[in-house]
């Protein structure tokens, strides 16, 4: 996992399989953000903005993402 700027990411050409733009992509410059990401994601490989704010998720989505959201920044509490 890589913290980065969502406009210039450090990894090399076609190397990352996931970029996640968590709750965020509305704080970026949008057209360099899309430029990073398809220059560091290979063929096939994904893009993700999620956005639910003052949405409530299913338990069963939550559940499920709680995990991954923990690890992708400690900081986080449960997500509702």
């Amino acid at each position: 996992m890589v913290h980065a700027s969502a406009e210039e990411i450090p990894e090399a050409d076609h190397r990352v399989d996931l970029v996640v733009s968590m709750q965020a992509l509305h704080f970026f410059n949008v057209e360099k953000h899309c430029v990073a990401a398809a220059r560091v994601l290979p063929e096939g490989g994904g893009f993700a903005a999620p956005a639910w704010w003052g949405m409530k998720l299913p338990r069963v989505v939550s559940s499920a993402c709680n995990p991954v959201f923990k690890s992708l920044n400690p900081c986080l509490k449960n997500w509702r």
